[in-house]
């Protein structure tokens, strides 16, 4: 062992030490670096220290000093693997040095990926998840709990990845985000669900769980998983809320708009979807709340889930529904992102064989990057000057996919818009996470839009700390009236 990895060795066993509360292990990071790194090190090591006091997650710090190793030497030797090699043996010790003092979870919002100098970008995986090809061997969600691997193997990235995936002002990578997920609920990392006093409540049982994301299945009806999702609740529950909250936000198609959707599939694949109810079991998340509005925090793994797949995970009750609004028309995707609800508009499986596949224009702006870009045909225009140069959209639906809140993003594009269709994916509480700020799109256009109606709103899959829906508009003829919007 060189001397690197001796003064590794010795660190940890000092941070393991009787180390009760963090300053403790702080102090012996401390006297470790001054009795036994050189200068160089030393360095580094206050750095690390710094961290530490900032942020109060000393694991994460600590990758963070793995990467500042990165490309660097002493007494001669790389240190980039040593310094990963002594990241995992500290990890593996986590059952010693992990504390309740972790209590404060990662602050993420909104979905706004925004670039860095490392920024780079790769195809989508050439997957058997993501093929309907017969006997293709299909990979499943981390059902071991290792998120890291699994996106590792899943995108072909190297194993020792260090891309720092951002959203808003959080950023993670894939250890960091592993780290959390092997916290578990420790810290409060799980405190989704707060009574009126604030006091953290129990998580909903595995099969609470299982009832919500079953709601979002191809094969289940909406209507029918939401009764039971109430009938089977027990009084006063968390799962007695969630069912509560998405009835009164329901809002299906009424039968003569011929929009309803027969949830009968037998082939439906959609890689998101499967990790996103993975992702719900391991958070214990069984679905939003009224108090679900006031949550402001996430968890690390979000922002690799943006960079990935998306800001919203589409359901294929959501896919269906688009199709069945388009009636032949193109779908523009106005802020498009990585395109993924693009590239799964374009493989919905055909119900008749008279019918055509969706033809859906992706439109962004570039203003983010993302690491998994789904298709490449993406026109990078802004959707206010797209509509300009291509009257206004007037024979097209408009999709609008988690719609940022800043700059008037949302009421530009509809002003800009001539068509008659509005799809928007988005929240459906005042949470302020899209569209507006302290409204829901539904309330601003009943009362900004008096000339159109809200003709269907159903629940998305929401990721934790999350209240989403899928809400779809018409133009009325002789100006119309809303339909009576609930928050």
């Amino acid at each position: 062992m060189g001397p690197f990895g001796r003064h590794c060795v010795a660190g940890v066993a000092l941070l393991l030490a009787d180390a009760k509360t963090l300053f403790i292990r702080i102090w012996a990071m401390r006297l470790w670096l001054e009795k036994e790194a050189g200068r160089r090190l030393r360095q580094w090591g206050h750095h690390l220290i710094g961290e530490m006091y900032k942020t109060r997650y000393w694991a994460w710090s600590l990758a963070g000093f793995a990467d500042a190793t990165s490309g660097r030497t002493f007494d001669g030797e790389d240190l980039t693997e040593k310094a990963r090699a002594a990241v995992d043996f500290i990890l593996q010790a986590r059952p010693h040095i992990i504390t309740s003092s972790l209590d404060v979870p990662l602050q993420t919002t909104t979905c706004l990926p925004y670039p860095t100098s490392r920024r780079q970008r790769i195809p989508p995986p050439s997957h058997p998840t993501l093929t309907s090809k017969p006997g293709a061997k299909r990979s499943t969600p981390p059902y071991d709990n290792d998120f890291r691997k699994f996106i590792i193997k899943t995108f072909g990235l190297p194993f020792r990845d260090d891309y720092g995936y951002m959203a808003q002002s959080a950023e993670v990578t894939l250890l960091q985000a592993q780290t959390y997920v092997e916290w578990g609920a420790q810290g409060n990392l799980h405190a989704w669900y707060r009574d009126d006093e604030g006091v953290v409540r129990d998580p909903p049982p595995a099969t609470d769980v299982a009832a919500y994301t079953d709601i979002f299945r191809p094969s289940t009806s909406t209507s029918k998983a939401l009764t039971a999702l109430a009938s089977n609740a027990k009084k006063g529950s968390v799962r007695a809320d969630i069912a509560k909250h998405l009835l009164a936000h329901y809002h299906p198609a009424l039968p003569s708009s011929k929009l309803a959707v027969s949830k009968s599939a037998k082939q439906h694949t959609n890689p998101y979807f499967d990790l996103w109810a993975w992702s719900c079991q391991n958070l214990e998340w069984a679905g939003p709340e009224p108090g679900t509005a006031k949550i402001k925090i996430s968890h690390a793994m979000l922002p690799v889930l943006y960079h990935h797949f998306g800001c919203i995970c589409p359901s294929y009750e959501a896919l269906e529904t688009i199709r069945l609004v388009a009636k032949g028309r193109r779908v523009l995707d106005l802020g498009s992102g990585n395109g993924y609800w693009t590239y799964m508009l374009r493989r919905m499986e055909l119900v008749g064989k008279k019918e055509k596949r969706v033809e859906v224009v992706a439109v962004d702006s570039g203003m983010s990057e993302w690491r998994t870009v789904w298709v490449g045909d993406t026109v990078e225009m802004g959707g206010e000057e797209w509509l300009g140069s291509n009257g206004g959209g007037r024979e097209a639906v408009l999709l609008l996919v988690y719609p940022m809140v800043g700059g008037e993003f949302t009421s530009r594009m509809i002003g800009a818009y001539e068509g008659t269709t509005i799809v928007c994916a988005g929240t459906q509480n005042a949470s302020g996470f899209t569209g507006f700020a302290k409204e829901t799109i539904a309330e601003w256009m009943a009362r900004e839009m008096p000339g159109w109606k809200r003709v269907l709103q159903i629940p998305l899959p929401s990721f934790a700390g999350k209240d989403e829906a899928l809400f779809v508009f018409e133009k009325t003829e002789d100006g119309g009236h809303t339909d009576g919007v609930v928050a």
